[in-house]
């Protein structure tokens, strides 16, 4: 179980993520954020959230984008941009190993819900 502090560090983390997508985020920004350590974030992120920083902030930017294909013509990479990728290929690249299909092939036909 995780102590309350480091608890509620973890959820101080969740919130900079979300509201920093479009910037560059680092797990060294986050532990200055938090003021935990580096290694203190990896695990304790790992061990409550299943998956390590980095694949936490891809899927957060992934889920963002969403919001753009289906309600803007933003280009592909104009969405990279808004959303933090570095590049439109590595967004492209990055939504479809998450959502099995290309960004482009989602905003022509989104899934049902």
């Amino acid at each position: 179980m995780l102590k309350p502090a480091l608890d509620d560090n973890l959820e101080k983390v969740l919130a900079y993520i979300n509201n920093n997508l479009e910037n560059r985020i680092s797990v060294q920004c986050l532990s200055k954020h938090t003021n935990i350590s580096k290694s203190v974030l990896y695990k304790a992120f790992h061990a409550r959230y299943h998956c390590t920083v980095g694949a936490y902030i891809n899927d957060a930017r992934v889920r963002r984008s969403i919001e753009y294909l289906l309600k803007t013509s933003l280009s592909m990479e104009e969405i990279a941009q808004r959303v933090g990728f570095s590049s439109g290929s590595y967004y492209s690249k990055t939504f479809k190993k998450q959502m099995g299909i290309s960004p482009l092939q989602y905003r022509k036909s989104p899934p049902a819900t």
